[in-house]
């Protein structure tokens, strides 16, 4: 698992800004997945959901110890009315970064304008579900017999 420090040290490093894209990186980690060795980005895409699709078809995230995705949107407070969060008067920029390592560990990094990062690693819902599709849950193993 991705500790919290290194995490916020990943989205400091791979957060762009306010973009329209979002991002995938690979990240090559230490042994003990405490320090990021190296990272390059890989992908990006208007779609989150189609960069994670892209990153796992073409198989390119299986070479990484950890793929970090970053992307951009608004929240806005709860209410009954039915205002997207992008026209609520009380809108707010935020950032989320999620990393998924080789595996399987899920965290999240995400930061509203003006506040600090916040670390989690309680990983639920479709976002969580489509990061998990991307490495295969065991490792096959081929036998060569010519």
């Amino acid at each position: 698992m991705i500790n919290e420090s290194l995490a916020i040290d990943i989205f400091t490093k791979t957060h762009k800004g306010d973009s329209k894209f979002a991002y995938a990186y690979g990240l090559n980690l230490d042994e003990s997945n405490n320090i990021l060795l190296n990272y390059i980005e890989l992908k990006k895409s208007v779609d989150l959901y189609q960069l994670i699709e892209d990153i796992k078809e073409d198989s390119s995230g299986l070479i990484w110890d950890a793929l970090a995705f970053t992307t951009q949107g608004w929240a806005a407070p709860l209410s009954s009315s039915d205002v997207p969060p992008s026209e609520h008067p009380e809108r707010k920029r935020v950032s989320l970064m999620s990393i998924i390592t080789s595996k399987n560990n899920i965290c999240s990094v995400i930061q509203m304008k003006d506040s600090s990062p916040l670390y989690d690693k309680s990983a639920t819902g479709a976002l969580a579900d489509s990061l998990l599709s991307i490495y295969p849950k065991e490792k096959i193993f081929y036998e060569n017999n010519n």
